[in-house]
Order: structure tokens, then C-alpha cells, then sequence
């Protein structure tokens, strides 16, 4: 082509999986240059534009417009289901998945991409529950579906948030909500046979309004510096403050698990918890040994457009937080991240909490034990904090700062918790000595009684009064 550009045309069709290309060229000068690449083959039997795997509208006609689901977009709310339910047959006896078939059967079903037969009549169930925004308004639109079945379809939350969705019983589910413009969140439920399933309430929050552009190829200075909004609750006020140093390099894991670089990125980051609700918009159920404290959505906008899984870059981003729960400097930061992937949270490299002690020639002096000392160079360098991220420390705080420093290697949702328990000095109550009753010596003893061991049943012949029966 006149641009210099080449098109290869396969001459029948590419098999299914991953497939490696290479090219040669050369020019009448004897110059030749060659590439490689990976590419995924996916099936798509609709012909829609999104792969059988993602999905969740199979069988879409021809020529209808699909978002990143295989669905139409936004699509008409679903009705609530008092107003449209198969009335129940008062005259014998009904099963759960006859009085509740019509969520998706129909022409026009509340539940869509499901087919009739999947829903088994002894482990029918339905999982109900309520999508509501950062004001707690109701938040109708929310695509749900069930992680890993796309057999069960999907279903809209209507305008009153709630939603009602057909599955098969029998152990935990995971429901992911999804609505363009709000962070993702997943919940487990635990879905019994014949029976309604109340999943807990969501909250959606949006991404954070401050957003930074990142160019990963200027190296004409030694950080670069994404800043979110300043967040306040009853708990104090903070901000999320991510360094890029000169140098890095970022690729973004796509849809089917190919991976590209990217080095133009717009950054945010996002808080989930903030507020009296913010337990509610965690982007899934944190591990029973966390103590809810501080999570963040750390993303970049040109990952979200490409349906990107995660972003991930050749060395650690330093991420700084404000010490708003006042932990002394040297306390250790708990750090994780949640995989959405396998819907669970990830355990990380530590943080630790620093405090800004002084200023020298431009660089901060660091507190990193709670020593009040500002740290040698090998402790600084067991955290990998060097005198150029000490620079533009001291160019972004003020001394007397404190702060929690976590390493990241990628975007997603990260997560700083403390465990649950008593502090360090806690002292257990006085309690009086339980009271016991002491044995008789020679207790009245009665016979009569059977054990079966097996079965663990205890039984007892009784005489049956004003008879000879035992």
C-alpha cells in the first residue's frame, strides 16, 4: 500500500487459539526487517463483534448493536415481577421453578439468554437483591449476571435497583454487577434448592473526577505524579498519591488473555471507602480476617475502553496515602488486591507508614521504624526508596507528614486492611470463675435405655401405665 502498510488476507479460516505470525520484509536494496506476534482466535457464532466467552446475549440477530456484553445496550428495564408472575395454581401443589419459569421464558423475559431447559426442577432458586448508588438512590440499569454461568444469562436492575435472576441451587454463586461509567463489584451467595436466595445490598460508586495524563516515554523527569480527589469522612481525610518513575514500562492484559503495551495513560484513582455505605461498594467481600480500613481503585482510562483485565508495569509504582487513622511511623501496611478474575483477594508485599521528619538539600528526611530518626541509607533501600523519590516527597508534603507507602506492580482494586483484634496492650477482663455443680457421689441410677451407637439415637423402654407393655 501507498502508506507503506502491508494487508494479509488468510486464504480460508484462522484456527481457534492462540496463533503466531511472523513477518519478513525487504526492500530492492537487500535491507530486510522482521516481527513476531500473538494473536488469540476466539469463536463468535452470532457474528457480533464479543467471542462466545464473553458472551452474554448468544444469538443475537444480525445487525443489531451490541455493547461490550454481546447485549444491546441499556435495553428496556425489566418490569417488577409482582406485576407480570404466573399466577400460582391454589388448587394442588406447585414447584418453585413452575411459579417462577416466566423470569425467563417469554417474548419478552426479565432474565434474557437462558434457555428453558437449564433451570433443573429440583434445583431451581432465585437470587434477589438491590443496587443503589454513593446517595443510596436506587440504580436501575445494572447488567447482572452470575461469574463463570453464562448458561444463567443476564438480567437489568429495574428502577426500583432490584433485580430478580433464575439459577440452579445447590452452593455459592458469585453475581457481578456491571454498569458503564461505575466500578464493577462482585458478591458470593449462597443459593439453596427450591428456595429464594437474598443476596446483600450493592452500592456502585463512578470513577474518581480527577484524572492525570501519564506518558510513560518522557524521561526528562524523574517521576511522574498522579494525585486523586482529597476524600473526608468520620474517619479523617485523605488522598491517594501514585509516583511513576522515569523508566517505566506498562502492558494491559485483554479480553481472551492476550497482552499489549501501552504508554499513554489516563490515571485515576478511586476510593472506595468513604461514608457510612462504603462497606457496600467494596469491590468484593473482604477475607473474615480483614478489618474493613481503606481500599482504591487504582485504573487507567485507556484499559476500561479496551475491556482490559488488569495493567501491569516493569517495576513498583510507590503509592502514598495519608496516615488518617494516625498509626505510628514503622507500623507495617497490610497490602492486597482483588482478582476479579478468580473473584478473591490477593495477598501483597507489605507498606510500612513513613513519617516526613526534616528536609535536606531538597530531599526528605524519612522516619520509617518510629524511632524519630530519620533512616539510614540501608534501611531506605530494604524499601526501595530512593533519593529521588525522597525529592519529590519533599516537593509534595509538608514536614510532619505522615504517610502510608505501598509498593504496586498493577492496577486493580488495592486494598490496605489491618486484621481484626485487640491492641497490642489490651488486658483480658476480670471474670468471676464459672459456677459448677459438683457430682453426687452415688447418684440413682435407672435402666432401660438404649443406645445405638451408629445411628447416635438414644432410646428409653418406659412402661405405659394401666398396662403390661414396655
Amino acid at each position: 500500500m501507498d502508506s507503506g502498510a502491508a494487508v494479509c488476507t488468510p486464504q480460508s479460516d484462522l484456527p481457534l487459539g492462540q496463533l503466531n505470525l511472523a513477518a519478513v520484509v525487504s526492500d530492492l536494496a537487500g535491507n530486510s526487517a522482521s516481527s513476531e506476534i500473538t494473536l488469540t482466535i476466539a469463536a463468535d457464532s452470532d457474528g457480533d463483534g464479543v467471542i462466545d466467552e464473553q458472551d452474554q446475549c448468544p444469538g443475537t440477530p444480525a445487525g443489531t448493536q451490541v455493547d461490550d456484553t454481546g447485549c444491546e445496550p441499556g435495553g428496556q428495564l425489566p418490569p417488577d415481577p409482582i406485576d407480570v408472575a404466573t399466577p400460582i395454581d391454589t388448587t394442588g401443589t406447585s414447584s418453585l421453578k413452575s411459579t417462577t419459569e416466566f423470569l425467563y421464558t417469554g417474548s419478552n423475559p426479565i432474565q434474557t439468554g437462558v434457555d428453558p431447559e437449564t433451570i433443573e426442577e429440583r434445583r431451581a432458586s432465585v437470587i434477589r437483591g438491590t443496587v443503589r448508588d454513593k446517595e443510596n438512590n436506587p440504580l436501575p440499569s445494572v447488567t447482572i449476571t452470575i461469574k463463570d454461568h453464562p448458561e444463567f444469562g443476564r438480567t437489568l436492575s429495574r428502577e426500583s435497583g432490584g433485580f430478580d435472576m433464575a439459577v440452579n441451587g445447590g452452593g455459592y454463586l458469585v453475581i457481578s454487577y456491571e454498569k458503564e461509567g461505575f466500578l464493577p463489584a462482585q458478591r458470593r451467595v449462597k443459593a439453596p434448592w427450591n428456595d429464594f436466595a437474598l443476596a446483600e445490598d450493592v452500592v456502585l460508586i463512578p470513577l474518581d473526577s480527577q484524572v492525570t495524563a501519564i506518558d510513560l516515554t518522557d524521561s526528562s523527569q524523574p517521576f511522574q505524579v498522579h494525585q486523586g480527589s482529597l476524600q473526608a469522612d468520620e474517619d479523617g481525610s485523605r488522598q491517594a498519591t501514585i509516583l511513576f518513575p522515569a523508566g517505566t514500562t506498562a502492558t494491559m492484559t485483554l479480553p481472551g488473555g492476550s497482552v499489549t503495551s501501552i504508554d499513554q495513560l489516563s490515571v485515576r484513582a478511586t476510593e472506595y471507602t468513604v461514608g457510612e455505605n462504603g462497606p457496600e461498594t467494596m469491590p468484593g467481600p473482604l477475607p473474615p480476617t480483614s478489618g474493613y480500613t481503606y481500599a482504591v481503585e487504582l485504573s487507567v482510562d485507556q484499559a476500561i475502553a479496551a475491556g482490559a483485565t488488569r495493567v501491569d508495569f516493569s517495576q513498583p509504582l510507590p503509592v502514598y496515602v495519608d496516615n488518617f487513622l494516625e498509626f505510628p511511623a514503622g507500623t507495617i501496611v497490610p497490602a492486597g488486591w482483588y482478582d476479579r478474575e478468580k473473584a478473591a483477594w490477593i495477598p501483597s508485599d507489605n507498606g510500612v507508614v513513613v513519617e516526613i521528619i526534616g528536609v535536606v538539600d531538597g530531599i526528605a528526611e524519612l522516619d520509617v521504624d518510629g524511632s524519630g530518626v530519620a533512616a539510614d541509607a540501608a534501611a531506605l533501600d530494604e524499601l526501595g526508596i530512593a533519593d529521588a523519590e525522597r525529592r519529590q516527597l519533599a516537593q509534595l508534603y509538608e514536614v510532619g507528614k505522615s504517610l502510608w507507602r505501598t509498593p504496586i506492580t498493577h492496577f486493580t482494586p488495592w486494598d490496605c486492611n489491618w486484621p481484626y483484634g485487640p491492641p497490642e496492650d489490651a488486658e483480658r477482663p476480670d471474670e468471676p470463675e464459672p459456677e459448677t455443680d459438683e457430682p453426687e457421689s452415688e447418684p440413682d441410677c435407672e435402666d432401660g435405655s438404649i443406645i445405638e451407637c451408629q445411628g447416635q439415637i438414644l432410646r428409653e423402654r418406659i412402661p405405659v401405665a394401666g398396662t403390661s407393655l414396655l
